[in-house]
């Protein structure tokens, strides 16, 4: 844009943050598609288990500590259940981890001036914060792929169709 009086070294400062705010951004949306297919795999678990006379109690109490667990990444993430409503407000978008990265790369996209003090403040908030939700997210499924596989050894879940004879 020859409009634009952008110094180089501020043009440079944001495609810096820009090439770091991408990777980023990918291990984000990698936990996050994890998340996502972790609370389907819950929710059919869940529906699974509904019988509580014919699931084992330590089987439920594990379902309802992962459930628990999971909760705070739901939120991280804004990952919802289907049906629930969200009010969406401006507090919402600054607090959920993909729509924070997601504004600071818009910001910087479209400055015209190198990154600000509120900018520089986000991208370290976020240096932090994305590397604390991913491992938050692989541990909580390892958790998770360990106790299916619990119920799957106990042919509680996933239940597999009967050869008839």
């Amino acid at each position: 844009d020859p409009e634009s009086q952008i110094p180089v070294a501020d043009r440079k400062a944001n495609f810096e943050m820009l090439k770091e705010l991408h990777q980023l951004n990918g291990r984000l949306g990698d936990a996050v598609a994890s998340a996502k297919q972790m609370q389907t795999q819950l929710g059919a678990i869940r529906n699974q288990l509904a019988d509580s006379a014919r699931t084992p109690a330590a089987f439920r109490a594990t379902l309802d500590s992962i459930t628990q667990e999971f909760a705070p990444l739901r939120k991280k993430f804004l990952i919802t259940n289907e049906g629930e409503e969200i009010d969406f407000t401006a507090d919402l978008f600054r607090s959920v981890l993909p729509f924070k990265v997601g504004g600071l790369a818009g910001d910087l996209r479209g400055f015209l001036a190198g990154p600000s003090a509120q900018n520089l403040k986000t991208l370290d908030d976020v240096r932090s914060e994305v590397p604390t939700a991913v491992a938050e997210t692989n541990a909580l499924v390892a958790r998770f792929v360990a106790f299916v596989k619990q119920l799957s050894d106990a042919g509680v879940y996933p239940v597999m169709p009967k050869v008839v004879k």
